[in-house]
C-alpha cells in the first residue's frame, strides 16, 4: 500500500474499521474511518465533512436491504469485521 504524504510527526494506521473505532475510543487515534454503527452509538464523536471511504468496486458491507417485512427475516449473513450489519441485524 502507497504511503500518504504526511507530515513527519504523523502516523497512519491501516486496519478494518471497527478496529480504529476502538483505538479512537481508547485515545490512540485522533480521527478514524469507523463504522456508522459506533459513531451514532453515543461516543463523544463529530463527523469531518467532506470525507469517507471509498472502492475500486462495489462495497456490500453496509446497507441491508430486504423485500419483506423484518419480522420474516430468518437469517443475515455478516463479515465478522462488520459491525453495522451485525448490529442492524440483531
Amino acid at each position: 500500500m502507497p504511503s500518504p504524504r504526511v507530515a513527519p510527526n504523523v502516523r497512519v494506521t491501516y486496519d478494518q474499521p471497527t478496529k480504529l473505532a476502538g483505538l479512537l475510543a481508547r485515545g490512540q487515534a485522533d480521527v478514524a474511518l469507523i463504522p456508522v454503527v459506533h459513531y451514532f452509538s453515543g461516543a463523544d464523536s463529530k463527523m469531518l465533512d467532506s470525507l469517507g471511504a471509498c472502492a475500486d468496486g462495489d462495497i456490500w458491507s453496509v446497507p441491508l436491504k430486504c423485500d419483506r417485512r423484518s419480522e420474516l427475516v430468518r437469517a443475515v449473513p455478516a463479515d465478522r469485521a462488520t459491525t453495522t450489519r451485525a448490529r442492524a441485524a440483531g
